[in-house]
């Protein structure tokens, strides 16, 4: 399994507080993903962890703790994240996240594109977003913090820890209850100041934050979110051009608007540098949570066992969501082992029960199959692969009981019911 799920690994090096490496591989979607190792793992043991979790994390499933649920801003797969957005030296992406319950935060992803900035590093933060965030309609300038002790600019978008802390308005001085704010709001405990990450072109790359630091709770209805800042300085392009950190993007769907960008040194003209929500964009990002808490856990199901049959004739099979979003497409995939491709069911349901027919199978198969659904909101969930069998006879006796043989015909006394 191994052999097949990871096409290539390469490790790469750097240097943070100890050496750094980075697993790369290809995963079943064909995609490109980065996993940071830690100082003294073994690539074979991160690979079987990182599987196995992919295997039981596969879109909503229901684990030991709690249920594991994939957050993203864009919809329409990979495939719509056609723009190249560019963020110069010192410039960041934010982008926040709304749980539909209480839970930890697994995994963090971004999308780069071709080029990586001078440097190819950046910083990972974690933040408690300010609620306001969520009240802002239209791609405004919200201001920086000034720090006479930072050499580019004396800006920054994070609270000094010394000097002058005050939050200064880069425009719209009449607007004070959208604009005029740390989006920000405060840092979560995950792992305070961050992590540092080396950046590859043209892949998926993530950290794992179990891996680094503490958790990262998060509470029903209450944004958090993850700023992913180029490292790059003016000392590090001085004399050459400011490559920038590529991450696609998209436009975003449904009128809702999750991305914000820190200018280093402008957006539109001198001086209007600072924190810029745009409206026009969402970053290429998505988080792994798994809800434990209260609230409305999306995208959980029941499914009626499947277990060895003796019939070869089709099956009936219901499978129940409980969906926060209305479900809008639910498909349901299966096939033989002897065959390459699933073949595909688009199941009619009202929305919580979707029940269909399994095309019956030959003694001695092996039937996969899944389902996926997406609710109106574009959200997809995919459940991992299950299986059941059609039982073939290939013995004459079904058991041996004190060392003696008993028929499958024999009528005497020594029938076994």
């Amino acid at each position: 399994m191994i052999s097949k799920l990871f096409t290539f690994t390469l490790l790469l090096s750097f240097i943070l507080s100890a050496q750094e490496r980075v697993l790369l591989h290809i995963n079943k979607n064909g995609q490109q993903e980065a996993i940071p190792l830690k100082k003294g793992e073994r690539v074979r043991d991160v690979i079987e962890l990182h599987e196995n979790a992919k295997e039981c994390n596969c879109g909503s499933s229901t684990g030991a703790m709690g249920l594991i649920d994939t957050l993203r801003n864009f919809t329409g797969g990979d495939a719509s994240l056609t723009t190249n957005f560019t963020f110069g030296h010192q410039d960041v992406a934010l982008q926040y996240f709304i749980p539909a319950a209480g839970g930890t935060v697994k995994e963090f992803w971004w999308r780069n594109y071709t080029t990586t900035g001078n440097l190819h590093k950046a910083t990972i933060r974690a933040w408690k977003v300010d609620p306001k965030v969520t009240g802002i309609s239209a791609s405004k300038p919200m201001g920086r913090y000034k720090d006479p002790s930072d050499g580019d600019g004396l800006k920054t978008p994070y609270r000094p820890a010394t000097g002058d802390q005050w939050f200064y308005k880069t425009g719209d001085a009449a607007d004070t209850t959208k604009y005029g704010f740390d989006p920000l709001g405060e840092e979560s405990k995950w792992l305070p100041g961050g992590l540092q990450v080396s950046l590859n072109a043209n892949i998926w790359q993530g950290i794992k934050l179990d891996d680094w630091g503490d958790s990262l709770n998060v509470f029903l209805n209450v944004p958090f979110g993850f700023t992913l800042q180029n490292d790059t300085k003016l000392s590090d392009f001085a004399g050459a051009t400011d490559t920038g950190m590529n991450i696609l993007s998209t436009a975003p769907a449904n009128g809702l608007y999750h991305s914000f960008k820190f200018y280093e040194t402008q957006r539109l003209a001198a001086g209007d540098g600072g924190w810029w929500k745009r409206i026009e964009y969402e970053w290429g990002m998505y988080v792994v949570v798994e809800y434990t808490g209260e609230g409305c856990i999306p995208r959980s199901y029941n499914i009626s066992t499947l277990n060895t049959t003796l019939s070869t004739l089709p099956r009936n099979f219901c499978i129940t969501v409980n969906a926060c979003e209305k479900i809008d497409q639910f498909i349901f995939y299966y096939k033989t082992g002897s065959l390459k491709k699933y073949d595909s069911l688009l199941v009619n349901g009202d929305s919580t029960r979707y029940c269909l027919q399994i095309p019956g199978a030959n003694p001695g198969d092996t039937v996969y199959w899944y389902f996926v659904y997406k609710d109106l909101n574009g959200n997809r969930t995919s459940v991992g692969v299950r299986t059941y069998k059609i039982f073939k006879k290939t013995q004459t006796r079904l058991f041996i009981y004190n060392n003696a043989q008993y028929a499958l015909g024999n009528n005497g006394a020594n029938y076994i019911y």
